[in-house]
């Protein structure tokens, strides 16, 4: 499938190793058709000065490109588009990236309205579906942690509740997952690599992942939650630190989301972990990802299990039943009203809170 023009742009951008700044203006997010013809000019203006590269979307969002010597005429246009359209209507329409340092989140932002059918979800998993992968090599693992090591990933990080829906409950939350998906890691810095084929490096990559997203939740005060952990980073003292500061109140309320992979091949020290840290408060989570891992028809050692609504269509008699079951991307009210019909109501969504979407 070949990449849009913008996607090419910003691929050639990250090969020069991430110089320069975009400006996005969301054009997209305002019924003025005036402001058009009004942002237009001075855009033309930089274009024929040579200061800027513009993009079109199928939207009207424009996307501008400054390398970085002429950085400055992008806030010299920002100011410009500032004073046309006013200051509510300009914070609600533009955004200034740096190309170093935000390069993933437009790069994100970019993808998902260039590749993804805004009106089809079915359609655009089967588009994912048909992107070609190829191995995943030592380079790609080196380009992927060289990056992470120099960015944020605050921008990826979702923030999803797990809500119950029993009649008594009616949508109360019972805890927010936090999570970086490794699909959007892959998609921005090496998008035609199949991550999942080598066991071995994918858990370098979620370690080191995960690892980011602790060193967020770790400047958050008194913070509980649900968080992605690998039986890997327990060694890492970044963790060994935040454990020591938790009061009795918070270890009652933090989980500990593992891969069920991850677990069937660190077995004894995940055992380990959790016999040390559950007697604290501490509870534990084992998500499955996969029709393989349903096979396993015995109670999992954790306090609850996820399992993909997808998954659990196909397989719904291998459901370990004396777990705690948490059943993650909730799309549809289709989905939610089938779950309830199986007496299951604990659920997390895709956007927002599943109140939102049923």
């Amino acid at each position: 499938m070949k990449k849009p023009p913008i996607l090419e742009h910003l691929h050639y951008i990250a090969k020069r190793t991430f110089k320069g700044h975009a400006l996005f203006i969301a054009l997209s997010k305002t019924d003025e058709e005036s402001l058009y013809d009004k942002i237009i000019a001075p855009v033309r203006a930089y274009e024929q000065m040579e200061t800027c590269t513009r993009f079109m979307l199928d939207n009207h969002d424009m996307v501008l490109f400054f390398n970085n010597n002429k950085a400055h005429h992008l806030m010299l246009l920002a100011l410009k588009i500032k004073e046309i359209t006013g200051i509510k209507v300009y914070e609600k329409i533009a955004e200034s990236y740096d190309l170093k340092t935000d390069y993933a989140r437009l790069h994100n932002r970019i993808y998902n309205l260039v590749l993804t059918p805004q009106t089809n979800k079915l359609h655009t998993l089967s588009v994912m579906k048909k992107i070609p992968h190829k191995p995943f090599t030592a380079d790609n693992l080196k380009q992927a942690l060289m990056h992470l090591e120099g960015t944020s990933l605050t921008h990826l990080i979702r923030k999803q509740p797990v809500q119950s829906f029993a009649p008594q409950d009616n949508g109360r939350t019972l805890f927010t997952g936090w999570f970086v998906d490794l699909m959007d890691i892959r998609r921005i810095l090496i998008p035609d690599v199949d991550i999942s084929q080598n066991s071995f490096f994918y858990g370098l990559l979620r370690s080191s992942v995960e690892k980011k997203v602790l060193e967020k939740i770790n400047t958050v005060s008194n913070w509980t939650g649900g968080i992605n952990v690998s039986v890997a980073l327990f060694k890492d003292p970044l963790l060994k630190q935040w454990l020591s500061t938790h009061s009795d109140n918070q270890k009652q309320n933090i989980l500990f989301d593992f891969a069920f992979d991850d677990i069937l091949i660190n077995m004894e020290d995940y055992q380990k972990i959790r016999q040390a840290l559950s007697p604290q408060g501490y509870r534990f989570i084992i998500r499955l990802n996969s029709s393989r891992s349903c096979l396993n028809m015995k109670p999992l050692p954790a306090d609850y299990v996820k399992i993909p609504a997808d998954l659990l269509i196909e397989t719904q008699s291998q459901i370990p039943d004396t777990n705690d079951i948490i059943i993650t991307g909730v799309r549809d009210k289709d989905i939610y009203h089938t779950l309830l019909q199986m007496n299951i109501f604990q659920m997390q969504g895709l956007k927002g809170t599943l109140a939102d979407n049923v």
